[in-house]
């Protein structure tokens, strides 16, 4: 569910799981662009929550690579959205459900072995 509040306030909800956004960004938004764009970032989110719950639910590391897949590439489509640059080194792969890079310096994490670095 998205949530856009009077004062331009945008939230998402899936299930318990909420996101905001940020406003200080959200004005750096041409403002004919910005209601558009930030219920898109809305919706990305919302597959983004989706996908991480699925990755923790389901056993199948096949499917965890797909969507951990998935995932880069909503990040991507978020940076575009926000007017960042395509930037792999801000995303969030070290908080993917059962991802062990970070955490203890593995080589062969069961997650982004196909993911580019």
């Amino acid at each position: 569910m998205i949530i856009i509040y009077s004062d331009g306030a945008v939230q998402c909800y899936v299930g318990t799981e909420a996101r905001n956004m940020n406003l200080q960004l959200a004005e750096r938004i041409p403002a004919k662009l910005r209601s558009t764009r930030l219920v898109r970032i809305a919706a990305l989110h919302e597959n983004h929550i989706r996908l991480y719950q699925f990755i923790n639910d389901t056993e199948d590391i096949y499917l965890c690579r797909r969507a951990a897949l998935k995932i880069t590439m909503l990040e991507y489509m978020m940076q575009d959205l926000w007017g960042f640059p395509l930037d792999a080194n801000k995303h969030y792969r070290s908080s993917f459900p059962k991802c062990r890079c970070a955490k203890r310096g593995e080589v062969n994490c069961p997650i982004h072995w196909l993911l580019p670095v």
